[in-house]
């Protein structure tokens, strides 16, 4: 009897563990989906974290990524790739936020002669009195209208 009552512990406590390690893995695509958006389908998938970030901060960048079973921290490093962006885990919040905070923004269509549009095309704004380069981005693939981004 003792040792069926041990089994049934054992058991118990291995199948508990395995839920904790398994339960809050995540597997998710993207595809030309906003940053807010990512991020708040992300945060309706975790129960043991709370995602905060400002929805209108975060919506310009489009995420484009396939997440297998990650947890909710790797998932968000994962989506925000290389953008400027940081995150900070508090106990059971994680914060997002962006690190590259401008108040210029342009937003147009970057095309050829041909009125096509360009591809990756790389863009630089330079100051009227010195010619100097204030700011520099890149155009958005595949959009119908390109954005830029200071």
């Amino acid at each position: 009897m003792k040792r069926l009552r041990y089994i049934m512990l054992l058991a118990g406590l291995m199948s508990l563990s395995l839920q904790t390690i398994y339960a809050q893995r995540i597997t998710r695509s993207f595809r030309n989906t906003s940053m807010s958006e990512a991020l708040t389908i992300l945060a309706k998938s975790t129960k043991d974290y709370r995602i905060n970030f400002m929805y209108d901060e975060l919506e310009d960048f489009t995420v484009t990524t396939s997440i297998v079973k990650r947890t909710a921290p790797d998932a968000i490093r994962q989506i925000m790739g290389f953008y400027p962006m940081k995150m900070t885990i508090d106990g059971e919040n994680i914060f997002v936020e962006c690190t590259q905070k401008t108040p210029t923004k342009m937003i147009g269509r970057i095309v050829d002669a041909h009125h096509r549009p360009v591809d990756f095309a790389n863009v630089a704004l330079l100051n009227v009195r010195d010619s100097l380069r204030s700011q520099k981005g890149d155009s958005k693939s595949k959009l119908r209208g390109l954005s830029y981004r200071c």
